[in-house]
């Protein structure tokens, strides 16, 4: 049955009714293969002869003149994608690596940490545009497919030159049995003559690479003894396919005994699955179904039954794996054989045949449409009625246990690809989902399994760049194409990629949706939108009529599209056949760092906690925007998350943000269950809370460069424009610099004390001058240099340029800071904030410092008044609020951010004489301290003690130490019958209790040792974890063994000080820890949003359009 399996598999249940063949038939069919065998090696001897025809018309031929390979950047390629990424890990050359079998065998080898290098000649057997779409997924995972075939003796052997394989996995070949009536020279060239060429490759190469091949059920043909064993008779083909492939074990044994190569042959039975060939029967039954068409089903002689031995592509893989995990060394050395050398076969099947007719009755349970059956007789073209495997020897030698039966296996299918079955063109589109290959990987079990740690905002960058943009080039891959996206996505892309990399995909213009454009019907559009009305309405009325604008689209949304949406595309029938991709890609969140994203909501303090914000309509879509960005982070890295958040402390509808914005997310989370692939098990954590947790951290003075940075300079974002001196002796100029990842000077020293990095900065500055020539020559000035001084200036001057540049910035914006501290008096407002923090100063000390300090910045007097109101609520009530905000000759209006802080709190609303505060908290708190000393860690420098309350929250998490009546988790049964309850009677459980006070440390003493800096910093040698020389040793030497995700989201605003937590703590915890919030602020934009919870009169700044670098 060609259109079942070109490699048939097994049925068991089924008895053949064929009779013995005579003794005369069999000498018949042996004879007819040894002719077969014979031609294929005369096709071998003038393939490869010299005097053969140059001009030949074969097409098999002439496309080994079509391939380009080679130089140091095609090297350098394959190098990389072979490197090994685990200590015992195979180098493995995998051929036909862009086909069903070859595109999972070679992923799976990637994830546990092989080295892996592809190869594949992309033939026109089926569909290239599947195979690319295959090698894009393999690109994505670091595997890179050489674009060749097996016959060029030439690649192959200059392959093994770049890299020494231990192994090679062999499953390029042609297939197909139908295909071979047709073009049967094609079977002879791949199957035959390639699989010679390969081999006689490997048994020159030194050392020669164990061999692991893929033949097929198929060369049990005509035998009628079930379950088929490795034992019984295989000569007689029923196909040319089969003949072909059974001449590759007849040639196998011969290399074996000759030269000595380690072979091993797997006969795979009916391979189904995800990413399978469209001309396999379950694939092609499947799109039948949907379209209505009748599908053919075959019988045998009398209405026998016709069953295939149907295995799931999952449990080949193991199958390949563990035959590869077995295969003893070659032993042949430089074309000679030096001992007995390993040689097998194996059966991979599922021992379960099962009717065809049985196949289609499933399909029809799964997709939930009735087939239109068309009973017809199995013609004789090479099919055969039924194959059954018996697998006791894989049992027995590989550990092969197939575990997967049809049910399941198809369930899976049709999860992992969906068809649009009103399409009106010649077939629908098919829709894969931008997924991995095994259903239970997520995103961090490939650190895990072996391979390479990628960290949230790597796989951010390369959905964008590999799954969108690289999935859709085909064919014609050198054509460029047009991105066009809405103002969400292109803040997206723009925190993700820059241009260069968007452009290194093929995409040559980037414009926006709702812009004017030019139409370009020649070339091909790419959309990443959200799935809004207004979109589809502007994506159609690009696409449709007689002109659309572009000749094909290719759409990816950034979250789950409506049903009604989708029907509304299909309706229109002159946009189906132009649409190239329709797909979910379920990235609508901003990554703004390695570890950290934002929703973008930058005003839901204001809407989730002013004043009477429940009654504002603006509130609920807050909160379900928010919940749909923060899901497809999980959608986007399939993690199955427990979800964790702050229980209500009250009845106050601001108090229960935290809740209703984890039912948001669950919501939306257990939706994603039903994406292909998507874990069905917890991964990861998320933990949800809001600025009630810890209302310091956004306000105090952190003393790190990076928060300095933010806090004290006039920046825009990550931007800052810095005064220089002018390269000509001119008026100072204005230089834009831009902190960034990118930048290696800001990686090391962002999460350093100020006074550290500015050390560092001078020592840095210090050792370049010494060691570059450049610089050296340039002390010379004074003096007369030589002809050779002058060369090695100018060998020197690009390297002295870059770096002088850089490192000249970074002390220039250190300086600047250490200036505004010095200036403001900042060092003995800093002390007095922490010594507050940590139960060191009270009153007293406020009072003393307010008087003596009178000049100070009434902003830093605020903050400093807002610590003493979190510490000491009680300061504030009554008529004492009044006076210190006269002390501090701070306006009504700032006093009023103070008395704002009991809405962030959950406190219920209390009436107070006019000019009052009223200030409780937590009527629980009895301890003044806020937070303690951390245990065994000393200070590495004065005014570094502060550290938030996220840092605590993470620890318990690891510890499982959390309280679990502060913070629920909705994926508990406990916790659905508590919202149920609550959703029942309107009431939330009070509790004035706060979470469980971490016991109470001692302070190691500090030394203090003179040392080349200001007087307030004192230097510590230890590393807590924190900076990012500690953070990048451990990328290089232990991300590979990281554990499950943590999450943390926190509603109205993070800190940097939160996020240079979450880059410690996954340091010190072994776990990435991502941090996600609404917005970033800094102190002053934070103090501003807590005005507008409750003056109306104030107005919020407009919001500046975002520009990203693309425009």
């Amino acid at each position: 049955m060609s259109h079942l399996d070109d490699n048939p598999s097994t049925p068991g249940k089924y008895k053949s009714p064929h009779l013995q063949r005579t003794r005369w038939q069999s000498s018949v069919a042996k004879l007819a293969f040894w002719s077969l065998v014979f031609v294929g090696l005369l096709f071998i001897f003038f393939y490869r002869s010299p005097i053969s025809n140059p001009s030949s018309s074969d097409p098999s031929r002439r496309s080994l003149r079509t391939y380009s390979w080679g130089g140091p950047a095609w090297e350098k390629r394959v190098r990389s994608s072979a490197r090994l990424r685990s200590r015992n890990g195979l180098s493995v050359l995998v051929t036909g690596a862009a086909g069903f079998v070859g595109t999972h065998v070679s992923a799976a080898l990637k994830r546990r940490g092989d080295g892996v290098l592809g190869l594949d000649n992309f033939n026109d057997y089926y569909e290239t545009s599947l195979k690319r779409s295959r090698q894009a997924l393999l690109e994505r995972s670091g595997v890179f497919i050489v674009e060749g075939d097996i016959n060029d003796a030439s690649l192959l052997k200059k392959l093994f030159e770049v890299v020494p394989f231990t192994h090679v996995m062999h499953l390029a070949a042609q297939a197909g049995v139908r295909y071979a009536m047709e073009n049967p020279s094609s079977y002879v060239h791949s199957n035959i003559a390639g699989f010679v060429n390969l081999l006689e490759v490997c048994k020159s190469a030194n050392p020669q690479p164990a061999i692991v091949w893929a033949s097929s059920s198929s060369v049990y043909g005509l035998n009628t003894k079930v379950p088929f064993s490795e034992k019984d008779r295989t000569d007689q083909p029923a196909s040319l396919y089969a003949a072909t492939k059974k001449a590759g074990e007849e040639i196998a044994h011969t290399y074996n005994h000759i030269y000595g190569l380690s072979l091993t042959g797997l006969r795979f039975f009916t391979v189904y699955g995800p990413w399978g060939r469209p001309d396999m029967a379950y694939f092609f039954f499947t799109r039948d179904i949907l379209k209505g068409k009748a599908i053919s089903i075959f019988q045998g002689a009398n209405h026998g039954t016709v069953a295939r031995d149907f295995t799931y592509i999952d449990d080949i893989v193991k199958g390949c794996l563990g035959a590869l995990d077995t295969a003893e060394k070659s032993t042949g050395s430089g074309g000679k054989k030096r001992g007995a050398a390993q040689l097998r076969v194996f059966n991979l099947g599922n021992t379960s045949p099962v009717a065809v007719s049985e196949l289609v009755s499933i399909l029809e349970r799964v997709l939930k449409v009735k087939a239109k059956r068309k009973m017809m007789k199995l013609p004789r073209n090479g099919d055969v009625q039924f194959t059954h495997a018996n697998i006791s020897s894989a049992e027995r030698e590989l550990g092969y246990r197939p575990s997967t039966d049809l049910q399941t296996g198809l369930n899976k299918f049709v999860r992992c690809c969906r068809l649009s079955s009103s399409s009106t063109a010649s077939d629908p589109h098919l829709i894969y989902p931008s997924m991995s290959f095994s259903d239970s990987e997520s995103s961090s079990s490939h650190a895990r399994d072996g391979g390479d740690y990628k960290f949230f905002r790597q796989i951010s960058r390369d959905r964008l760049l590999h799954e969108m943009l690289g999935s859709t080039k085909t064919g014609d891959s050198k054509a460029w194409k047009i991105l066009i996206m809405d103002r969400v996505t292109v803040k997206v892309m723009s925190q993700s990629c820059k241009m260069a990399d968007i452009t290194d995909q093929g995409i040559s213009l980037v414009e926006e949706l709702f812009k004017r454009r030019e139409p370009m019907p020649g070339m091909d559009a790419i959309y990443f939108i959200q799935p809004s009305k207004e979109n589809i309405v502007m994506f159609l009325s690009d696409m449709s009529g007689r002109e659309p604008l572009y000749r094909k689209a290719y759409i990816f949304f950034s979250s789950t599209i409506p049903k009604e949406l989708v029907n509304h595309i299909k309706s229109d029938c002159s946009v189906l056949p132009r649409i190239g991709a329709l797909r979910e890609l379920n990235m609508e969140y901003f990554p703004i760092d390695n570890q950290g994203f934002l929703t973008d909501h930058e005003q839901a303090l204001e809407t989730l906690y002013a004043e009477d914000a429940d009654k504002s309509r603006h509130f609920d879509i807050c909160l379900n925007m928010m919940a749909t960005r923060i899901a497809t982070v999980f959608a986007s890295l399939k993690e199955l998350p427990f979800v964790r958040y702050r229980a209500a402390r009250s009845n106050a509808s601001r108090d229960m943000v935290p809740s209703k914005l984890a039912a948001a997310i669950w919501d939306c989370i257990s939706k994603y269950k039903a994406i292909p692939n998507f874990p069905q098990t917890e991964t990861c954590e998320l933990l949800i809370v809001d600025r009630s947790v810890d209302q310091i951290a956004p306000i105090i003075h952190e003393w790190t460069y990076d928060a300095m940075c933010h806090d004290l300079l006039d920046m825009e974002g990550n931007k800052h424009v810095l005064e220089v001196p002018s390269k000509t002796g001119g008026p100072p100029e204005k230089k834009e610099i831009v902190l960034e990842d990118h930048d290696p000077v800001w990686l090391e020293l962002r999460h350093s004390h100020i006074a550290d990095a500015s050390e560092r900065l001078h020592e840095k500055m210090t050792n370049f001058v010494s060691k570059n020539k450049a610089a050296q020559m340039r002390s010379k000035e004074g003096s007369e240099m030589s002809t050779r001084d002058l060369q090695k200036i100018v060998q020197a001057l690009p390297q002295y340029g870059e770096q002088v540049d850089k490192l000249s910035t970074h002390v220039e914006l250190a300086g600047k800071i250490n200036r505004i501290i010095r200036d403001t008096g900042l060092r003995d407002l800093g002390q007095l904030e922490q010594d507050l923090v940590f139960g060191d100063a009270g009153a007293k000390d406020v009072i003393n410092f307010l008087r003596t300090n009178q000049d100070t910045n009434p902003e830093n007097k605020l903050r400093l008044l807002m610590i003493y109101a979190t510490v000491y609520p009680e300061k504030f009530e009554g008529d004492k609020g009044v006076k210190l905000m006269q002390l501090a000759r701070l306006s009504p209006v700032d006093m009023k951010v103070i008395s704002n802080m009991k809405l962030i709190a959950g406190s219920p609303e209390s009436k107070t004489k006019s000019g009052s505060f009223s200030l409780k908290f937590d009527a629980g708190k009895t301890k003044q301290a806020n937070r303690k000393d951390r245990s065994g860690e000393e200070e590495s420098w004065q005014l570094f003690r502060f550290y938030p309350m996220l840092e605590e929250l993470l620890e318990k998490l690891v510890k499982g130490d959390l309280s679990k009546s502060d913070y629920l988790c909705m994926n508990t049964k406990e916790a659905s019958e508590k919202e149920e309850s609550e959703a029942r009677t309107g009431s939330v459980r009070k509790t004035s209790a706060p979470p469980a006070a971490v016991p109470e440390r001692k302070a190691t003493p500090h030394s203090m040792r003179s040392r080349r800096t200001a007087t307030w910093a004192r230097p510590h040698s230890s590393d807590d974890g924190s900076s990012s020389d500690s953070v990048l040793k451990t990328a290089s030497a232990d991300f590979k063994k990281l554990g499950q995700r943590i999450f943390v989201f926190i509603i109205g605003g993070a800190t940097r000080s939160e996020l240079r937590v979450c880059h410690k703590m996954t340091s010190s915890l072994r776990r990435e820890v991502v941090l996600g919030s609404t917005s970033f602020d800094d102190p002053p934009q934070y103090i501003t949003k807590l005005k507008l919870l409750s003056e109306k009169d104030i107005t919020a700044a407009p919001a500046q359009p975002f520009k990203p670098q693309y425009w």
